[in-house]
C-alpha cells in the first residue's frame, strides 16, 4: 500500500503577514519601484534587482501565471510573516517593504547583499582552506543569526539552512542568513510536541529527524544540525556528501580532515557548559576557545556525553556551542548521527 503524503501543518496567513505590512508602515506602492536585472529564478518565482526610495535592494514575485494556489505563493507569504514579525539583525538580510496592492502578487523587497552566496564562494575555492579569522568570523555570523530566531516566542524554525542561503557582503567581512519560505513559528510551549512536515529543505544539510518523518515533532535543533555541517565545509572547504537516507543514523561520510584549530577552539569551550549562562558572548566563547586552543586541548568532544535534559535548560549561546562542538566531532569523525542529535 502507498505510502500517504506527509501533511503541511504550516499555516499561511496572508492576512497576518499584510496586516504586518500595514501596521509597521512597510507598505510600498508599485509606482515608487524600479525593477530591473534578473538576480535569480525559480520555477514559479522571480528575484530581481529593483530601485526603490533611492535605495538598491531585491524585489522577490511570483511569475506571471502562477496563482495563489502554488507553493511559490504560500513560500512568499511565509518570508514575508518572518520578515514583518522580527527586528533587524545584522545576520539576517534586511526587509525593506512590501508592495500588496494585488493580494495574489505581492512583491516582497529585501536588501541587496552584493556579494556572493557562500555555496558559490566556497566552491569555486577548490579545496583551498580559508583563514583562522575568515572561519571563526563566518562561522560566528552563522550561530548568532540562528541565535536570534531561535531566542524568541515564538521560536523561529528555519529548516533550509544551507550555504546557498547565506549571503556574503561584497568585501566578505560579513554574512547574512536568507530564504525563509520554508521557515515555521513555533510557540515555545509546543516545541517538543507541534507536527511538522518532514523531509523539508535540502537534503544534503538536512537533520536525521527531518529525513526520516513524513510528519512528526522536531524543533529548532535541526537548523543546529545544519549548521555544524556548514561550519564543516566553510572550515574545510569540503561540501558534505549527499544525505544517504540508508544510513541517515550513522556518521556523515565526512572525510576525516586535520584538526581545524578554528572549529576546535571554537568548540573548546563546551566542556565548560556546566557553567554556561546567557550572559556570554560569541566573543567570550571564542575567546574561552582560543584559549583551550593554546593549551593544545580540543575539547567538544564530550558533547554526546551531556544530558539532552539538562542543555535544555541552558541559555541560547550554550546551543551555539553545540553546534560548534558537533562541527568538530563531524570533522575529527568520532562520532554518529544519533549521538551528534542527542548533543543537539
Amino acid at each position: 500500500m502507498a505510502q500517504a503524503p506527509p501533511v503541511d501543518t504550516t499555516v499561511h496567513s496572508p492576512q497576518q503577514a499584510f496586516g504586518n505590512v500595514q501596521r509597521g508602515h512597510w507598505e510600498v506602492q508599485p509606482e515608487e519601484i524600479q525593477l530591473g536585472s534578473k538576480i535569480g529564478e525559480g520555477a514559479n518565482a522571480v528575484i530581481l534587482k529593483a530601485r526603490f526610495r533611492g535605495q538598491t535592494c531585491v524585489a522577490k514575485m511570483l511569475k506571471s501565471g502562477v496563482s495563489a494556489n502554488t507553493q511559490a505563493y504560500k513560500d512568499l507569504i511565509m518570508e514575508l510573516e518572518i520578515l514583518t514579525s522580527v527586528t533587524a539583525h545584522p545576520n539576517v538580510v534586511q526587509f525593506m517593504g512590501a508592495c500588496i496592492r494585488t493580494p495574489e502578487k505581492p512583491v516582497v523587497l529585501e536588501e541587496y547583499v552584493d556579494g556572493p552566496t557562500l555555496e558559490n564562494f566556497l566552491s569555486g575555492r577548490r579545496g583551498s582552506r580559508l583563514e583562522k579569522r575568515t572561519i571563526y568570523g563566518w562561522s560566528l555570523d552563522l550561530l548568532r543569526a540562528l541565535d536570534f530566531l531561535h531566542n524568541r516566542n515564538p521560536i523561529i524554525i528555519h529548516r533550509d539552512m544551507k550555504p546557498a542561503n547565506l549571503l556574503l557582503v561584497r568585501d566578505l567581512s560579513l554574512l547574512k542568513l536568507t530564504d525563509f519560505g520554508m521557515s515555521k513559528k513555533v510557540d515555545r510551549g509546543q516545541r517538543d510536541s507541534k507536527q511538522h512536515k518532514g523531509y523539508t529543505g535540502t537534503v544534503r544539510y538536512m537533520a536525521p529527524e527531518v529525513i526520516t518523518q513524513r510528519t512528526g515533532n522536531y524543533n529548532e535543533r535541526c537548523d543546529i544540525y545544519s549548521a555544524s555541517l556548514i561550519m564543516w565545509y566553510i572550515a574545510t572547504v569540503q561540501r558534505p556528501p549527499a544525505n544517504d537516507i540508508s544510513k541517515v543514523h550513522e556518521r556523515p561520510a565526512l572525510k576525516v580532515a586535520p584538526p581545524c584549530p578554528a572549529i576546535f577552539a571554537a568548540a573548546g569551550h563546551f566542556c565548560s557548559c556546566c557553567s554556561l549562562s546567557r550572559s556570554r558572548s560569541p566573543a567570550q566563547v571564542v575567546a574561552a576557545g582560543r584559549l583551550a586552543e593554546e593549551k593544545g586541548g580540543h575539547g567538544g568532544l564530550c558533547a554526546a556525553t551531556v544530558a539532552p535534559s539538562r542543555l535544555a535548560s541552558r541559555g541560547g549561546w550554550l546551543w551555539l556551542s553545540i553546534a560548534c562542538a558537533a562541527a568538530s566531532m563531524l570533522c575529527l569523525g568520532f562520532t554518529n548521527k544519533s549521538e551528534i542529535c542527542r548533543a543537539s
